[in-house]
């Protein structure tokens, strides 16, 4: 993609950020640019089209039960590739070409932080993909959150929000099950957009043992991915431990493109059940985060 790397070097201490933070997020949110709705919910779709609005209480199913017989489309187990992106709401220039360019082909996508705005959803419709998007909050009548878009039809799916502590505004975690041909598994996949200006790590905890409970029930192969917000060590040690409590590995990069906040790695992918057949971290200039491409395949004993 050719362009540089974007690096985040703190020059002011964290303190004045979370204070010039919590002030900007006060003032969107009492104006009325920001409506935050009082239970998270999925907005469903194909291509640049959106076919439900749905309320989702902790993790229902969505939409209708599953089907006793398995959709014929199906992510293949020797091969599928998956990217993750923190999109910083397509603000930046160049997004919509760079995601074209690298993602929109992958057949799992996992954006944060995106904006289903215009210009989106006329880019989505070139595109048949479907897509779940769990909605953290609504600014100037745009719907922003976490989406996974995928080439294959999704089984169940669920959401969760959690509150920053010091600002206004949520994070949310959107969960999919996705069907793996010729086996009876099915894929999940948890995209996560972890809280960021907490003063400790408790609410971090919290918020991500809102989907341990489903990792450790699922019998087929699981991936986690996002931005954890993991800008401090004790931040990084908590999903760390958390990960190798549930049996997933990380996801090593050669080279390591990814952004880092505070001398530390925030874009991370977790797996079970599969095998790293290839990385790649990106390097652009249209979002605050570099995206990170990876393609699995599904392990024998899985």
């Amino acid at each position: 993609m050719g362009a540089m790397k974007r690096i985040s070097k703190p020059k002011w201490s964290v303190v004045t950020i979370l204070f010039a933070l919590l002030a900007v997020s006060g003032f969107l949110y009492f104006s009325g640019c920001v409506a935050i709705p009082d239970h998270v919910y999925v907005v469903k779709g194909t291509g640049g089209r959106t076919t439900a609005h749905l309320s989702v209480d902790s993790c229902d199913v969505i939409g209708t039960e599953r089907q006793a017989k398995r959709p014929q489309a199906a992510l293949n187990p020797d091969g599928f590739s998956l990217f993750s992106w923190n999109s910083h709401k397509g603000s930046d220039y160049g997004f919509l070409d760079d995601l074209q360019a690298s993602g929109l082909d992958a057949d799992l996508l996992l954006l944060q932080e995106v904006a289903l705005d215009e210009k989106l959803t006329k880019t989505l419709d070139e595109f048949t993909k479907e897509w779940l998007l769990a909605v953290a909050f609504r600014s100037n009548n745009t719907d922003i959150g976490v989406m996974t878009l995928s080439s294959v039809s999704p089984g169940s799916s669920c959401a969760f929000s959690e509150p920053e502590p010091l600002l206004v505004i949520p994070k949310v975690i959107l969960v999919g099950t996705y069907p793996i041909a010729g086996t009876d598994k099915d894929l999940l996949v948890v995209n996560v957009h972890l809280v960021n200006f907490t003063l400790n790590s408790d609410v971090l905890q919290r918020q991500i043992s809102a989907v341990t409970g489903l990792i450790e029930w699922h019998q087929g192969p699981v991936i986690v991915a996002g931005d954890f917000n993991t800008w401090n060590s004790d931040r990084e040690l908590v999903i760390q431990e958390e990960m190798k409590r549930l049996g997933l590995q990380q996801v090593q990069f050669d080279p390591d493109n990814r952004t880092v906040f505070f001398t530390h790695t925030v874009d991370e992918i977790f797996f079970r059940g599969l095998e790293v057949v290839q990385t790649e971290s990106l390097m652009v200039q249209s979002s605050d985060h570099n995206p990170l491409a990876v393609t699995f395949r599904l392990l024998d004993n899985s």
